[in-house]
């Protein structure tokens, strides 16, 4: 979610940022440090962008060219993510074993008895 707040509006969001300091904090229990160092950069990216964006607001003409070109190099760098994160995350979430049979029957929706579909 928060990179996709970053790709559709091109800056970050009080939302998007709650939202990755989230993602940084729960991936401590569920990833190995590659993940957290990963998601650590994103991080310092967000907070590269947001001063970038300030900077160019505030900046006049002559020093907006600088901060342009930094909001477009830091908008790709996360954007990247979409490139690179399944290579990041992939080694966790894989699942290469596979049951031969099922453990038991799968389950069935009960029939209804006597029912009538008007109601009555």
């Amino acid at each position: 979610m928060a990179v996709s707040v970053v790709n559709t509006i091109g800056k970050t969001s009080r939302e998007s940022e709650i939202a990755l300091l989230e993602d940084i904090k729960a991936s401590q229990f569920l990833f190995g440090r590659d993940v957290r160092r990963y998601l650590d950069q994103m991080w310092e990216r967000f907070l590269k962008l947001n001063a970038a964006n300030i900077m160019l607001d505030a900046s006049g003409e002559p020093g907006q060219k600088n901060h342009i070109r930094a909001q477009v190099k830091l908008f790709r760098e996360i954007t990247q993510f979409y490139y690179e994160g399944a290579d990041v995350f992939a080694p966790y979430m894989r699942m290469d074993h596979r049951l031969t049979r099922p453990i038991k029957k799968p389950h069935q929706r009960p029939r209804a008895q006597n029912s009538r579909i008007d109601g009555a």
